[in-house]
């Protein structure tokens, strides 16, 4: 299960909660048309999208609520009023963590079986004749 994604440096930089653990994933569609985060925490998950109510446009040298942008992408806006969403709606409830992933058990290493200088023949069928007459 994925449990911790967003870390300082990455794509969801913008998104990182105030000391609540949180996991998600930015995105951007060619040219630009689509930008989105879809996010969850351990109380909700949610996704915000960005993108032209007519269709594909490109958001590349656009300008939203008054700030310029060269290009938008899932970071840039979509991942910053993720965060602001998230804030606000765990606002008065408690941090829960994550469930812990149980970890698979462990195999024993596998150990080499020399090869059998016997050979083995397959099994017959039922209609051969024990004497050869057939």
């Amino acid at each position: 299960a994925l449990t911790q994604v967003m870390t300082r440096g990455g794509t969801g930089d913008n998104a990182i909660l105030r000391g609540r653990p949180s996991a998600g994933k930015t995105g951007t569609a060619n040219d630009a048309a689509n930008a989105w985060f879809v996010g969850y925490t351990p109380q909700y998950s949610t996704a915000v999208w960005l993108g032209h109510r007519t269709g594909n446009k490109s958001m590349q040298g656009v300008r939203i609520n008054g700030r310029g942008y060269s290009t938008v992408y899932g970071s840039t806006i979509s991942a910053p009023v993720w965060r602001t969403f998230m804030n606000r709606a765990h606002q008065g409830l408690p941090v829960e963590r994550f469930a812990s992933v149980p970890q698979p058990p462990r195999r024993p290493a596998a150990t080499a079986t020399p090869r059998s200088s016997r050979t083995t023949t397959a099994p017959t069928t039922g209609t051969e004749s024990s004497e050869g007459n057939n």
